[in-house]
C-alpha cells in the first residue's frame, strides 16, 4: 500500500515512463561474491517469479558454501506452492552456467534453481548433467526490455511541489529499507539482522559489501565473543604484517593483542578472509576509513 505522502513520488516514477525513474537497478559488472552477499542478506527479496511464470519463495538460503559447488547449500524453497529443498547456484551471466562447465559436474546435480542477473536476447536452459532441468530466475531486466529516454526539459517545479516529491521519495525510501530490513530478519534472526545492517552502514557507500560480507562471515555469536574483534579483523584481510611494521608503538600494541588471538584461529577461517582488492582505501576521509570502521563494529 503506497501512503498518501508518497503519492506523488509513485506517480513520477511510472508517469508516462516506467522504469526511467527508479531507485536502484540491476548490478552491472560485480563480482559473484557480492552478488551472493547481496542475496543472501535479502536485499532482493525472497519472492520470485521464474522465467517460465513459476511461483518462487525462498523459505531459507541454507549454508553458504565456500567449497567448490553451488554457492548456497541445502536451501528451502516453495516452488507453485510445492516445498522444494535442494541447491542454489548465483551467476552474473545466465550463460555462465555453460561456460563454468555446471552442466556436466556432478556436484551441481542438486541445484534447484539458477539465480542471474544477465541475459542475451536468445533463451538459455539450465540442466544437470542428467538433463534434468532447473527453474531460473534473473533478477536483472528481461530479455525485451529497451531503455526509454527521458525528454529534456519539461515543467518547471515550484517549491511546494518540488518540497513535495522530496518527501515522498524520503517515504518512499524509509519503507524500501525496512522491506529490506524485514526480509533479512526472516532469513537471519533479528539480532543477526541489525548487526549485519549497523555492519553495511559503517562501511558507508565505499565498502558496504566488504563490511556485509564479514559481518555475515563472522555471525554475531562468534564477534560477540573474546575472539570477536581479532575474528572481524582478520576476515577483513587487515591483519597483515606490513600493517604491524607501519604503526607508531600504539598501535603495535593494539596489533599484538590481535595478532595473539588470530593466530590460532587463522588456519580454520583462511578461505573466508576477505582479498584485499574488496576495499577501497582511496579519497577517504580519516574517520571513514575501513580499519577505523571495522574497530567500530
Amino acid at each position: 500500500m503506497t501512503l498518501p505522502s508518497e503519492q506523488a513520488y509513485a506517480a513520477a516514477r511510472v508517469a508516462g515512463r516506467e522504469g526511467v525513474l527508479q531507485e536502484s537497478s540491476p548490478p552491472g559488472r560485480v563480482s559473484e561474491l557480492e552478488l551472493q552477499a547481496r542475496i543472501y542478506s535479502g536485499e532482493f527479496g525472497v519472492n520470485w517469479q521464474g522465467e517460465d511464470g513459476e511461483s518462487i519463495a525462498i523459505r531459507h538460503f541454507g549454508t553458504w558454501n565456500r567449497e567448490p559447488g553451488p554457492d548456497f547449500c541445502g536451501a528451502q524453497a516453495l516452488i507453485n506452492g510445492v516445498e522444494v529443498s535442494g541447491d542454489i547456484e548465483i551467476d552474473g551471466d545466465v550463460r555462465d552456467w555453460e561456460a563454468h562447465g555446471h552442466s556436466g559436474n556432478g556436484a551441481f546435480n542438486q541445484v534447484m534453481l539458477q539465480v542471474f542477473f544477465r541475459q542475451g536476447r536468445r533463451r538459455f536452459f539450465t540442466r544437470t548433467r542428467e538433463n534434468k532441468a532447473i527453474p531460473q530466475v534473473c533478477l536483472g531486466g528481461s530479455r525485451t526490455a529497451r531503455p526509454v529516454p527521458v525528454e529534456a526539459g519539461g515543467e518547471r517545479l515550484d517549491e511546494a511541489r518540488a518540497r513535495c516529491l522530496i518527501e515522498s521519495a524520503a517515504g518512499f525510501r524509509l519503507r524500501r529499507k525496512s522491506g529490506n530490513f524485514q526480509r533479512a530478519v526472516g532469513l537471519c534472526g533479528p539480532d543477526n539482522a541489525l548487526f549485519q545492517a549497523i555492519a553495511t552502514g559503517l562501511g558507508y557507500k565505499n565498502n558496504k559489501v566488504p563490511f556485509l560480507l564479514t559481518a555475515q562471515r563472522a555471525g554475531l555469536e562468534r564477534a560477540g565473543g573474546k575472539e570477536g574483534e581479532a575474528l572481524l579483523f582478520g576476515l577483513a584481510g587487515f591483519l597483515q604484517a606490513e600493517y604491524f611494521d607501519r604503526g607508531d608503538d600504539e598501535s603495535r600494541d593494539y596489533l599484538r593483542g590481535l595478532w595473539e588471538t588470530w593466530w590460532t584461529i587463522r588456519n580454520a577461517e583462511s578461505r573466508l578472509i576477505l582479498p584485499e582488492d574488496a576495499w577501497k582505501f582511496s579519497a577517504l576521509r580519516p574517520a571513514n576509513h575501513p580499519h577505523r570502521r571495522m574497530g567500530a563494529l
